[in-house]
């Protein structure tokens, strides 16, 4: 049998528990609109300064996969800009290790290329294509090419000027 917890109780701890809820939906809306305006092909973590320890933890594919998948998933389902939702898909891509976590990345692009263009999801993820690849990081940029070829798009040389 439960005790009774009388009135002290819920006069005391209602009003915090209602507190707690209401800053951790303020907490999460204001980080789901940070990472929409600050969503890039590139990634967030490539312009905020880590330190040296935690740097090898933003490496770690399959759990990158997974965020950026449900991102992607995410800001798909409530309308988020083109650009953001394009770029999870394509982070996801940078992060994929089996040709079903591809399929599925492309399938995301070709969904948010549905309720935009072809050439402005493109124009998004072109350049970032083109960095990686400068930068040295070819597997993962062709993995990403893919991901794109697979989605009926392509960077060609006039998108990644």
């Amino acid at each position: 049998m439960l005790p009774h917890l009388g009135s002290r109780w819920s006069t005391r701890r209602w009003p915090r528990i209602a507190l707690g809820a209401v800053l951790a939906v303020v907490l999460m809306g204001c980080t789901a609109a940070f990472l929409v305006a600050h969503d890039s092909p590139r990634g967030l973590v490539n312009f905020v300064p880590l330190p040296r320890g935690v740097r090898p933890l933003t490496q770690v594919d399959g759990l990158n996969y997974r965020i950026h998948v449900g991102l992607g998933t995410l800001f798909e389902d409530v309308g988020a800009p083109t650009s953001a939702t394009a770029a999870e898909w394509f982070k996801g891509a940078y992060h994929a290790r089996t040709e079903s976590q591809l399929a599925h990345v492309a399938n995301g692009l070709i969904a948010v290329q549905q309720r935009s263009s072809r050439a402005e999801v493109e124009a998004a993820l072109c350049p970032a294509l083109r960095s990686a690849t400068v930068e040295g990081n070819v597997g993962r940029a062709a993995r990403q090419a893919e991901a794109l070829r697979m989605a009926g798009m392509a960077c060609d040389a006039s998108a990644t000027q």
